[in-house]
């Protein structure tokens, strides 16, 4: 399983700027090429400029990922616990469920009597 030792040699935070910076350069290029008027015969470069849109969504979904690994990391560096839901149960509901379990089973309510 992977561990924060393992991503030692990583900077989360830097790759992620790094990448959102590619991701804009990569969008400018693909603008500028959808600018030019390719003459015919030249469907080739016509389709590479159509991928570059699919690059630069790649480029920027990958960058999204290393800045949740860099919030990832900082939250298991702060020594916090992970905050958790824990069910409690209203008192309401407990006497409801209480009072229908001992009309059931015909067990004795809190009063002493039987249900």
């Amino acid at each position: 399983m992977l561990s924060l030792p393992d991503l030692a040699g990583i900077d989360p935070a830097d790759l992620a700027a790094r990448l959102q910076a590619a991701a804009l350069h990569q969008d400018q290029c693909r603008r500028q090429a959808a600018r030019l008027k390719l003459p015919e015969g030249f469907e080739h470069t016509a389709e590479a400029i159509a991928e570059m849109d699919e690059h630069a969504a790649s480029i920027a979904e990958g960058a999204r990922f290393a800045a949740l690994v860099a919030r990832f990391v900082a939250d298991e560096s702060s020594g916090r616990a992970a905050p958790t839901r824990r069910f409690v149960p209203q008192p309401s509901r407990a006497g409801f469920l209480a009072r229908i379990v001992a009309k059931l089973t015909g067990a004795p309510t809190r009063a002493g009597a039987a249900a």
